[in-house]
């Protein structure tokens, strides 16, 4: 064997190495986020007969506490663009997102639109504001008691709903985004320029 075909061949391993590393990483990611609703919660689901919410139909109605113990009901938004995300702690990709959320927040909250940030991992308040206040995020942080992530069927985070201003839903976003990027910001511009009836 040539020195040639011996580094093409180290070459070939080293990408096989690479894509096997990535496709753990992505199902270890996988794994971890589908720990927000065991396989108990989903079985009681489907037995329920409970789907899902989609992207038209209304966005289901809830009430939550925030971080400083203020209740806060998802209606109350109505002739705001509402963007509803649903995340924790110890997960990387939500962390990840976290702060370009808060640039998105401080570009628009003079406008008719909020973030509403529902914490699905930690019953104590006091644990969720420390971990906000090391992220120095400013927008509306709610924690779950379990119900909420339920009636939306979140089964993996970050889950974002982005809501129209008349309280439909007009995207459901698996995964994190960079929401600060402009063609994001140019898109939520355009949700709330769009008339609202009452």
């Amino acid at each position: 064997m040539t020195t040639k075909e011996k580094k093409l061949g180290k070459s070939g391993l080293i990408i096989i190495g690479s894509i096997i590393g990535i496709m753990f990483v992505v199902g270890v990611i996988g794994y971890i986020g589908g720990k927000v609703t065991n396989g108990k919660n989903a079985v009681n689901q489907k037995a329920s007969g409970s789907t899902a919410p989609e992207e038209n139909a209304t966005a289901p109605d809830f009430s939550l506490k925030t971080i400083d113990n203020t209740t806060v009901k998802l209606s109350d938004y109505r002739g705001k663009v509402v963007f509803l995300n649903f995340w924790a702690t110890w997960c990387p990709p939500c962390r990840m997102e976290l702060p370009s959320m808060e640039k998105l927040y401080e570009n628009l909250k003079t406008q008719p639109f909020v973030i509403l940030a529902v914490n699905v991992d930690e019953s104590d308040p006091a644990n969720v504001k420390n971990f906000v206040n090391s992220m120095n995020l400013t927008f509306p942080v709610l924690v779950d008691d379990g119900s909420v992530s339920k009636l939306y069927n979140v089964n993996a985070i970050p889950t974002t709903f982005i809501i129209r201003k008349d309280g439909t839903i007009d995207a459901i976003v698996n995964g994190a985004r960079p929401w600060d990027d402009p063609s994001y910001i140019d898109a939520f511009d355009k949700l709330i320029a769009a008339p609202y009836k009452k």
